[in-house]
């Protein structure tokens, strides 16, 4: 083990980056509004003024949509 880094304790958790590619359906309504969608993600859904801000915004979509499930998972939903 590398002396300096310490490693969590036994069940501890420690964050990870794993890039990940996920194909994206990209969609024009007949009134030219672009926008797109990520099928493995539901409900994950971007627009934009030009193909690259809905891929820009779709990105920060799919982080956001992977960071709430995650919380959802490990923390449920917050009694209302």
């Amino acid at each position: 083990m590398n002396p300096g880094i310490a490693a969590p304790a036994l069940g501890g958790t420690i964050p990870i980056s794993i890039p990940v590619d996920l194909p994206a359906r990209i969609h024009r309504d007949p009134d030219g509004v672009l926008w797109a969608d990520v099928s493995a993600l539901p409900g994950c859904v971007a627009g934009g003024e030009s193909l690259d801000d809905v891929l820009a915004n779709l990105k920060e979509a799919a982080e956001g949509w992977l960071l709430a499930q995650h919380d959802v998972e490990t923390t449920g939903w917050a009694a209302s």
